[in-house]
């Protein structure tokens, strides 16, 4: 999942101080507003109390004028010169006098209207440099704390993203570590389920034991392997291996595998020994019943018990034969309805 970035983080929080920014601001502005129309106000009042100072000591250099001019005309006529030239002097100097000192007055008041003009100005500068500066201030001081949170909140929110991939990654670990160990129980339990069924299938249980009977099929198909030797005491054996359980019985040529019986009397000769020729290919199983010859002559179907055929044989007497791999001996078969069986 996107993270939004720092810089993303900055300017929605920028946007929502927007509010506060203008409302501080406007508080800001009006302060220094005031502050400027008291400073304003301060300067009409000083500026009125100036001018009516120097009204004063015109009114006084015009009371001053007149006074002198009143004294000269009365020193004047008191001495008969009323209207002589000195007179006429003096009174000119009177007059240069108060022209005189109404131009200083002038100047100094208008020095003094100037010096509180320049003196508004700078402090109306002041304040609007201090408002500039306040307003700046807001605006750093947003943009601080918006700085500050949008690093806190990328970097929560990276720390979360970063924490949601490895609960991820964990989950999946975890996931695929369950699967594994199901996978594993699951190969386990199939190979033991099938090392059980081979034991189950198999026909040798235990090494030098007797072969199961109860198969369908031939040894071969089940598994089985047969093998034919003489042992270094020229004694003929059989060894058979069974693939699926790995056991292995051994027995002389002349055994039956499949049980306990005597072998049968019929593949020994006079002398009692054993006579392979009296035998057919397995070696326990005689080709004659007292020395009669066995001839064949079809098959019994066992499919449904054994899985397979047998064959069927005649003596020379008429008589049917079925070998009985069970009992190590021929039982008794019939024809019946085109078909054979046991007798």
């Amino acid at each position: 999942m996107a993270i939004k970035t720092q810089q993303e983080r900055f300017e929605e929080l920028m946007a929502g101080y927007q509010p506060q920014i203008a409302a501080e601001k406007a508080a800001v502005t009006d302060l220094y507003a005031a502050q400027k129309k008291e400073a304003e106000k301060n300067y009409q009042i000083s500026a009125e109390k100036t001018a009516r100072t120097y009204d004063e000591q015109e009114r006084d250099n015009a009371v001053q004028r007149l006074v002198n001019e009143h004294q000269i005309r009365a020193d004047m006529e008191a001495s008969g010169l009323s209207d002589s030239g000195f007179n006429r002097t003096q009174q000119t100097a009177v007059q240069l006098s108060y022209a005189n000192q109404k131009a200083k007055i002038g100047r100094v008041r208008q020095q003094a209207i100037d010096g509180l003009t320049v003196a508004l100005a700078q402090q109306l500068a002041k304040i609007d440099q201090a408002q500039v500066a306040a307003l700046a201030d807001i605006d750093a001081d947003y943009h601080k704390a918006a700085n500050s949170a949008a690093v806190d909140l990328y970097q929560a929110d990276l720390k979360a993203e970063t924490d949601r991939i490895k609960a991820n990654l964990q989950a999946e670990t975890d996931r695929l570590k369950a699967e594994n160990d199901r996978i594993k129980a699951q190969t386990a339990l199939l190979k033991t389920q099938a090392s059980n069924q081979k034991e189950k299938d198999s026909i040798i249980k235990t090494n030098d034991g007797l072969l199961s009977y109860d198969f369908k099929g031939t040894l071969q198909e089940n598994g089985v392997a047969v093998y034919y030797y003489t042992d270094k005491q020229m004694n003929k054996k059989t060894k058979y291996v069974d693939q699926n359980s790995g056991k292995t019985t051994v027995v002389d040529r002349w055994v039956n595998p499949f049980t306990t019986a005597e072998p049968n009397k019929d593949l020994f000769g006079p002398e009692g020994q054993y006579d392979p020729s009296r035998a057919f290919s397995n070696g326990y199983q005689p080709n004659n019943i007292n020395g009669k010859k066995l001839t064949k002559v079809g098959t019994i179907d066992f499919t449904a018990t054994l899985g397979r055929t047998q064959n069927v044989f005649q003596t020379s007497d008429g008589k049917f034969w079925v070998w009985s791999g069970k009992t190590n001996r021929y039982v008794s078969a019939v024809r019946k309805d085109g078909k054979w069986t046991l007798a």
